[in-house]
């Protein structure tokens, strides 16, 4: 009990998960009933430093297409991510902090997006935004890719 305790006081903490294993043994008196549980019990932790608390999704982005996969991509390649990024990412969401985008905003985005592109643009700006996300979990700089959630697979116009 003291853990629990000391887990709920603890600032690195975001989310505490208590998941029921076992019922060991029940017993029954005339003013208890008390149970003993075997737990699993799952901490979250914060981001120790916050180091990418106040990072915009455009300062991410683009630190990981210069670092990380200009590295990787052939020269067009490369132009044409830096182009998806510049005008359909940038201009959605490049303003939020990348700790704090959520699955909404990136599909509301995407949604935004089929109004005046074709399908190959909403699925390249899907693919880009994902594989950044992706990279952001691997790194541990999030907890999870907001971008496994969204749908973008309806073709423009049906």
């Amino acid at each position: 009990m003291n853990t629990i305790l000391s887990l709920l006081s603890d600032d690195n903490v975001n989310k505490i998960i208590v998941e029921k294993q076992n019922v060991i043994n029940t017993s029954i008196t005339e003013d208890k009933k008390s149970i003993r549980l075997d737990l699993q019990i799952c901490v979250e932790y914060a981001n120790p430093d916050n180091t990418h608390k106040s990072i915009s999704v455009e300062q991410y982005i683009k630190n990981w297409l210069y670092n990380v996969k200009a590295n990787e991509l052939k020269p067009a390649s490369f132009d044409r991510k830096e182009q998806t990024i510049k005008y359909q990412i940038i201009p959605y969401i490049g303003q939020r902090s990348i700790t704090d985008l959520t699955a909404d905003e990136v599909q509301e985005m995407i949604n935004a997006l089929k109004k005046d592109y074709s399908f190959s643009t909403i699925k390249k700006t899907y693919e880009c935004i994902n594989s950044c996300l992706k990279y952001a979990v691997k790194r541990r700089d999030l907890p999870f890719n907001v971008a496994e959630s969204v749908n973008y697979t309806q073709k423009h116009g049906t």
